[in-house]
């Protein structure tokens, strides 16, 4: 059951994300995801890579703010092309450029293009606000996977609101149509909350993205981290999680990471990590703990420290690192061999 289950999940993630690409990019990534698998036993297979905490919105939900420094110097161009060469190493075959807002670096395509000549699946996850046509066009030749563009709610007024930024709504709507019509692969990326399960505007967003050609939609769930790290009501019941699993659609709508069918956490399944701007290796973006800095150590020595840590011994991949009692009761013993880099994210 699990090969077989194995081969629906490549299935449905071939139609989301690796059928829109050339044929030749489509094989080069198969074979790297197929060698790392099978031949090279590695489970480690996404990088989300950080490059920017600077945006020009202040959502209310942002996840990763907290960790902004202006005295600390972000990754340059060849520090970034330098860890992508060892993170493939490592057998990443997936890369999420992520932010902040990724395209506020002047070297976004240069970057997009050196992971892609790596045999890497591109992705980037963006609010829209800087994409126009010419860009798209760019990044299409440069060899962009997919764009995962952000949308709140179906409703310009609600979703301007939580983005602080009246018209976003509307530039995040043309950004999208624009990535259509350019032949780039574009997902929908929004998040679960009580009220808009409550209020439906979930079903209304997937019903948007259809009728705007989106090739998916992605479904976060909400987690006490950065701006939220104290908010209430970030619970979800089980009830709350029937209703989202109603609404996915393997070949469509899928839920936290790459075509999941239920909650589960990538990183504590050894499958996913996260480098800062500052070079700073965490389990993941929300989770405000780090196991070194890539300017200082190899890639490999921080992964294998790492993956040492009581985190993955004694939490559940079925949900969120944050929401852990341990973690939300302050015992950051939990994070035994890294740096805890700030209290936001921890309960008090």
């Amino acid at each position: 059951m699990d090969i077989l289950d194995g081969f629906k999940k490549t299935y449905y993630q071939y139609k989301i994300f690796l059928r829109p690409l050339p044929p030749l990019r489509q094989a080069r990534i198969l074979y790297r995801k197929f060698t790392n698998r099978f031949i090279c036993r590695n489970t480690v297979n996404t990088l989300v890579f950080g490059l920017t905490y600077r945006c020009q919105l202040n959502c209310v939900h942002c996840g990763v703010n907290a960790n902004a420094d202006s005295t600390e110097g972000e990754l340059d161009t060849d520090e970034i092309k330098e860890t992508l060469r060892q993170a493939r190493g490592l057998g990443v075959y997936f890369v999420v450029l992520f932010g902040g807002e990724p395209f506020l670096r002047r070297d976004i395509l240069e970057i997009v293009q050196y992971a892609a000549k790596l045999g890497m699946m591109v992705s980037i996850s963006t609010n829209g606000l800087l994409l126009d046509r010419w860009l798209l066009e760019k990044l299409k030749k440069c060899g962009v996977s997919f764009l995962n563009i952000s949308l709140d709610s179906s409703d310009h007024r609600v979703h301007d609101r939580l983005r602080r930024c009246e018209g976003s709504f509307q530039k995040a709507m043309h950004s999208l149509e624009e990535g259509v019509a350019a032949g780039v692969n574009v997902i929908v990326s929004t998040y679960a909350t009580k009220e808009n399960i409550q209020s439906r505007d979930i079903e209304r967003i997937i019903v948007l993205a259809k009728a705007k050609r989106a090739s998916g939609v992605r479904i976060l769930l909400a987690i006490p981290a950065g701006r939220l790290s104290n908010a209430p009501g970030l619970e979800f019941s089980e009830q709350d999680k029937a209703y989202i699993y109603k609404l996915l659609d393997p070949t469509y709508v899928f839920i936290e990471g790459v075509c999941n069918a239920r909650t589960e956490c990538n990183a504590l399944l050894k499958r996913l990590f996260y480098i800062s701007p500052y070079g700073q290796v965490q389990p993941c973006g929300f989770v405000p703990a780090s196991y070194g800095d890539i300017r200082t150590d190899r890639l490999s020595t921080i992964w294998a420290r790492m993956k040492s840590s009581r985190i993955y011994a004694v939490l559940d991949h079925n949900d969120c690192i944050m929401r852990h009692s341990d973690i939300q009761d302050g015992n950051n013993e939990i994070f035994r061999g890294g740096a805890v880099l700030g209290c936001y994210g921890f309960r008090k």
